[in-house]
């Protein structure tokens, strides 16, 4: 009378649905009109995990013409370079909590800003108190935007080749940044 009905065994429904999942990860997410915008988005990405370990080992090289510069006592010298990351290592979990609740993107561009604004405020320092102060309130910034940064990678890519090659591109721009 008809057709009989093809069985499928459990690996065979698996099998289809492994190669439409295989798929979709290498496909460009929807959220880039092109390969331009994808490129752009995963460089802001990438500068700013590079730009986080930069402040943490970059920032070494700076304090000899600054302990004349703004007289800092021999016992505070290393502070501007280590409250940095202090404060951003202290911070993530909470940062990382606050992306969860109020969306990756807003944390993350909030912290750019606020390590933008504060780096500004840096660059006009008068004594060696108001640097601490400053840099501590830039590894706030850097506290927030590392793991909002993660979430928004998380988010657009899709599980497969493509998300694995970003989050390789993301875990090698740390150690890249921090021998700039």
């Amino acid at each position: 009378m008809g057709q009989p009905e093809i069985q499928r065994t459990p690996d065979t429904a698996n099998g289809d649905m492994d190669i439409d999942i295989e798929i979709l990860g290498r496909q460009r997410p929807p959220a880039f009109a092109s390969r331009w915008s994808e490129t752009g988005f995963c460089f802001a990405l990438l500068g700013s995990i590079l730009m986080a370990e930069f402040f943490v080992s970059g920032f070494h090289i700076v304090p000899p013409p600054l302990v004349e510069e703004l007289d800092i006592p021999r016992t505070s010298q290393t502070w501007p370079s280590s409250v940095f990351s202090l404060i951003t290592g202290a911070f993530l979990l909470p940062f990382g909590r606050l992306g969860d609740m109020y969306g990756g993107y807003l944390v993350f561009n909030i912290g750019l800003a606020w390590v933008a604004v504060w780096s500004l405020i840096a660059g006009f320092s008068r004594n060696y108190m108001m640097l601490i102060f400053c840099r501590a309130l830039q590894g706030f910034g850097s506290a927030a935007f590392l793991p909002g940064g993660i979430m928004i990678l998380g988010k657009i890519y899709r599980p497969g080749p493509r998300k694995n090659l970003v989050f390789a591109l993301y875990s090698a721009f740390a150690p890249l940044g921090f021998f700039i």
